[in-house]
């Protein structure tokens, strides 16, 4: 899945042409993984809209509960799909950010309208009720608002965001749901592992505890190094540096001893981001359209 902002990138001037060419490309590797939803962003509107309706015709699972045809007023994409996994059913559901840059705006030439996302998360989820066990939000909206979304609107469980592309090795967590995000422009793939015991009920970080104690170790290695300093020429800033690590830790064994040690039962996440490596072995079919398409230097 992924949480928008896929096909184009603005920060780069391009031949439209040649974006189109690659954006079909990155369509079709997706279609080849297997991807079960790709919620639509606000740059992925940077080609217009037609470019995304024939991707949706071609089976490329387009979503967004917010992105609407502004003389019907209807979804332009499904809001949410549902996938079986097991005994659990999956609920994936969109949010395009409403922040359209201008460049975008003159792209859809008023051909969208998109729908102020608390109410659009609040619909998409009021319509979820006893469909799905687990409600995951793919949003295109930032972190910060995924967080005040995550405030006023129940019943989602998981956010991965996007948008701005965080590196977020931590997850945060705002009322009953947790917020992830795995960075920008394809360097990291977020892998997100659910343990699923009692369907519908708010998830645990399964990873919490060994990550804090992971943080106090690295802080320990840390101290050591600058007492070592302190032994051989003692500085002021040498001392700052020890008083703030050690100030550091004394929250981090709070945190810990907070959270009580390692989650399990009930329903619980381990969260990862892998680096995508230029070494990992490549897909040798997608490797070949990319050489015909000759867009080789992307």
């Amino acid at each position: 899945m992924d949480s928008g902002d896929l096909f184009f990138d603005l920060k780069e001037v391009k031949d439209p042409r040649e974006e189109l060419v690659r954006a079909r490309v990155i369509a079709r590797a997706y279609r080849r993984m297997e991807a079960v939803a790709i919620n639509v962003g606000d740059l992925d509107l940077s080609q217009g809209i037609e470019f995304l309706r024939e991707s949706a015709a071609q089976g490329i699972p387009l979503i967004s509960a917010n992105l609407m045809n502004p003389a019907t007023k209807g979804l332009l994409f499904p809001a949410f799909v549902i996938e079986q996994v097991g005994k659990v059913k999956v609920a994936f559901f969109g949010l395009t950010n409403p922040q359209l840059p201008p460049v975008v705006e003159k792209a859809v030439e008023g051909a969208v309208l998109v729908k102020e996302p608390i109410q659009a998360a609040k619909d998409a989820v009021a319509k979820l009720q006893g469909k799905a066990d687990v409600v995951v939000l793919l949003s295109d909206l930032g972190l910060a608002k995924d967080l005040e979304l995550l405030k006023v609107v129940s019943g989602i469980h998981l956010v991965l965001g996007g948008h701005e592309g965080q590196y977020l090795g931590t997850p945060r967590e705002e009322g009953k749901g947790f917020v992830f995000q795995s960075y920008k422009r394809g360097m990291c793939l977020g892998r997100l592992s659910l343990t699923v015991e009692e369907p519908g009920v708010p998830f645990q970080d399964g990873g919490r505890y060994r990550r804090i104690k992971e943080q106090i170790s690295a802080l320990e290695l840390r101290l050591r190094t600058l007492q070592e300093q302190r032994l051989r020429q003692q500085t002021q800033g040498t001392e700052r540096l020890i008083q703030q690590f050690l100030q550091e830790k004394a929250e981090l064994e709070g945190e810990l001893k907070q959270a009580g040690g390692p989650v399990s039962s009930g329903n619980r996440f381990l969260w990862m981001l892998q680096s995508v490596d230029p070494e990992l072995p490549e897909d040798q079919e997608v490797r070949k359209w990319i050489q015909e398409a000759g867009i080789e230097k992307d």
